[in-house]
């Protein structure tokens, strides 16, 4: 397929450009982070949420002072593609209620890229997809709107989504706004960076390998996904909308569990979702699950050999343990599935349809540098992979363009027998936890915490490493991390890479990311989002008593 790019998607490119740049300028003006604003945007978010609910605050108050924390913000890192119009009549329009609109009153909300907003584009980086503004709002947002929520502003994706890294043609580079040398992590990039950051305290994001997990991990932020079917992703982009064995799930990325779990209970309680999508599971939030003291069993592991993870990173998973020991739950080894069969497994089914829906999205299009190796080895498959050369077994799993030459096309039959081997792998996980009587899986978030990431083919070159994320989506748990530790910079010369190119460039440039936060992962059977949130509070409660 050809790489020329069409000129009338780079005047369109340009003409975006130019009205984000006008639009931000006029929005300083009456968004000033003055005293006053800079109390508002610093409240923990449980006492935001109090001056909320009481009156205290308004809602446009608060909105002012977020949007103009996000302007500052976005200066700096880059995080916000463009501010949403409708913002300040619906703060003003909670403002004159008697009463709280509901639980999410007032709370400013940012919205990935991907996530539809009645009257802007989705484009996930991509020109085409400019000047087509949506009919209406995605299902997640018309509900946030009906809690008293007020989303306000969209944020940044690297084009496709399908990169760690956070850039695109149209809005450019995103940075960590914790520390700007580091990756960002995405493609929940512009989400993890403006809660990391201070410009909002909760973000939707959507994820189907860890796009939501990563980005918080790098910002030292909480975040959870959901089983499929759980939350509604109606009106939320999907880049390879055929492939349903694994597709995106809507989660998000707070500032610590309070609101996490507030947003997220707001959204379950009362089967609210099936009045706006009949396709979701009609599984109320449960309450009981989520307030239970009850003692819970618990297995953990501190590695997976695919990717082995680096010292620092199994010693915050060992203490989360220790934590959870100490308050009386009995936490166990847990042994994985072999992560070499599922990975293998996994980019199998993504690669079925040989990158042809992929490739097309990318035609007469500008390609980010954080794509562009994805893309030039799906053009050219013979310049990445040369049949007969010694590649390590690790390298045949992950690469697309072996598949491409060395491969068939896949036929129905090896679908569905990709299907079967992948409810295999959901069975055995499934039959070890009702063997053993565990409640929930402890592990790392990510085998390293955020990498500088100046190189961006090195930093690409380590996209293997979603195998600690992407597990939980190919067996459709709930999923959630919360930060833990930091890592200190001092084992990772015990780090055996053991001669991989990707584990030796993981080794490289983890040398500067001492100081970075290191969360753990905790996921359960399906549909058992609350058990998730629950440790997830306890973790973030334990962590914060040390």
């Amino acid at each position: 397929m050809s790489g020329t790019v069409n000129p009338d998607l780079l005047a369109k490119i340009q003409r975006r450009q130019q009205e984000r740049k006008e639009s931000f300028a006029k929005l300083k003006i009456s968004n000033i982070l003055d005293e006053q604003a800079k109390k508002i945007v610093e409240l923990p978010s449980k006492e935001l949420v109090e001056q909320l609910q009481s009156r205290k605050l308004t809602a446009t108050q608060v909105l002012t002072a977020y949007t103009a924390k996000a302007l500052e913000l976005t200066e700096r890192v880059n995080c916000v593609t463009e501010f949403i119009p409708q913002a300040p009549e619906w703060a003003s329009k909670l403002d004159k209620l008697p009463t709280v609109a509901g639980p999410l009153h007032g709370i400013p909300i940012a919205v990935k890229e991907d996530g539809d907003i009645e009257g802007m584009d989705s484009t996930v980086g991509f020109a085409k997809l400019l000047y087509k503004p949506m009919k209406k709002h995605s299902t997640l947002v018309q509900i946030l709107l009906k809690l008293g929520a007020v989303p306000f502003c969209k944020v940044n994706v690297p084009q496709s989504m399908f990169s760690m890294g956070s850039e695109n043609p149209i809005y450019g580079l995103t940075l960590n706004s914790i520390n700007e040398k580091m990756g960002p992590g995405g493609s929940s990039s512009g989400s993890g960076s403006i809660v990391g950051g201070g410009g909002a305290l909760i973000a939707t994001g959507s994820d189907s390998a860890g796009s939501c997990r990563i980005p918080a991990m790098f910002h030292g932020i909480c975040s959870m996904i959901p089983s499929t079917g759980r939350m509604s992703d109606k009106g939320v982009l999907q880049c390879l909308p055929g492939y349903h064995s694994q597709p995106d799930v809507p989660g998000f990325l707070a500032k610590d569990t309070d609101i996490l779990a507030l947003v997220f209970k707001s959204v379950l309680e009362n089967n609210i979702q099936n009045d706006f999508d009949p396709l979701i599971a009609p599984i109320p939030w449960n309450e009981t699950l989520f307030s239970s003291t009850k003692a819970l069993k618990i297995g953990y592991y501190t590695s997976l050999p695919y990717f082995p993870a680096f010292p620092d990173v199994q010693k915050t998973v060992l203490k989360a343990k220790h934590a959870l020991e100490s308050v009386g739950h009995q936490v166990v080894h847990f042994e994985m599935p072999d992560s070499f069969h599922y990975l293998k497994t996994n980019m199998d089914m993504y690669s079925a349809d040989r990158g042809l829906h992929f490739l097309k999205m990318f035609e007469g299009e500008p390609v980010s540098s954080c794509v562009e190796g994805l893309v030039n080895c799906l053009r050219n498959p013979e310049k990445f992979w040369k049949t007969g050369e010694n590649y390590t077994r690790r390298e045949a799993i992950s690469s697309f363009a072996r598949r491409l030459i060395e491969e068939k096309d896949i036929s129905a039959n090896d679908e569905w027998n990709m299907i079967l081997e992948k409810k295999a792998i959901q069975k055995e996980v499934l039959e070890k936890m009702d063997e053993t009587g565990i409640d929930l899986i402890l592990g790392p978030a990510y085998p390293f915490p955020a990498l500088v990431c100046e190189d961006v083919a090195k930093f690409q070159s380590l996209q293997d490493s979603i195998v600690y994320t992407m597990f939980w989506n190919f067996v459709n748990f709930p999923a959630g991390i919360v930060p833990f530790g930091n890592e200190t910079g001092e084992h990772n010369d015990e780090y055996d890479d053991e001669g991989e190119p990707m584990l030796k460039v993981a080794k490289e440039l983890i040398k500067d990311s001492a100081g970075m936060p290191i969360n753990v992962q905790v996921s359960a059977r399906p549909f058992k989002e609350e058990l998730v949130l629950r440790v997830l509070v306890e973790l973030e409660k334990l962590r914060d008593s040390k």
